[in-house]
This record gives structure tokens, sequence and C-alpha cells, in this order.
């Protein structure tokens, strides 16, 4: 939850899908460092807490942004499911069911009609401006 001097600022919905992030890099991390162990624990209690609280809600979607990282957790998923999966111990089926969820929800990103008084503006993307370092 936020902090209480600033909530009204910056409010916060909840720590879990932050609990899933840490334990989905936590298992990334961890081969790197000989600790394929703890990367299998890690990632076994993400998905888990991930499937409890998320996909079995049906609570997958929803805004991208600086509080809610739900949306990007089954790409996350997908991802270190497919380049650690025997360190992790991830079957086939970790993967597809990640790329299934995440598929869902850019389709319907993509699929999305705006309303009366939406508007979408993509940015453009300038080449010739250096990034702030």
């Amino acid at each position: 939850m936020a902090v209480p001097s600033v909530s009204d600022a910056y409010p916060s919905s909840g720590f879990k899908d932050d609990l899933v992030l840490a334990g989905l890099f936590l298992a990334a991390a961890a081969p790197a460092q000989g600790r394929t162990n703890t990367s299998a624990l890690a990632y076994s209690a993400a998905k888990q807490l991930w499937e409890k609280e998320f996909k079995a809600s049906g609570h997958t979607s929803g805004a991208l942004n600086w509080d809610g990282k739900t949306p990007m957790l089954p790409v996350l998923g997908a991802q270190i499911a497919t380049a650690f999966r025997s360190e992790i111990g991830a079957g086939s089926n970790d993967v597809a069911e990640w790329r299934s969820v995440a598929d869902n929800y850019f389709d319907d990103l993509v699929s999305t009609k705006l309303t009366d008084g939406e508007i979408f503006l993509p940015l453009p993307v300038n080449h010739d401006i250096d990034p702030v370092p």
C-alpha cells in the first residue's frame, strides 16, 4: 500500500504483481550465479502466485504503468520459461500458458475500439535525438 503521507498523489493498488515480477526476475538471475535450485523455487513461487491471484480470477489485463504490472507478467513469464527452461524446471506447457495469456492481452489491446471522447495518439519516434544518459 501507499505511504500515508503521499497516498493521494501516488495511490497503490497492491503489491502482489510486484511479488510475481520479483520472483520471475530472481528466477532469471539465479542461474548466472550457479543457483539453479533458487531459480526453480523462485519461478515456482512466482507462477503459483500468478495463477492464484491473477489467472484464476481473470485479472490478467488492465493498465501497464508504474503501479500495475499485471499485463507484463505473462510476457516476462514466457520469456523466462523459454530462456531458462532446464534451470527452472519449466515444461512446454508452462511456456504455452504464459504465451496464451500474453497473446490474449495484446489481441484485446490491438482490437480495442475507441469510444466518443477517447483519442489514441501514437508518439512519433525521432531517431535523431540522443537519449538522455
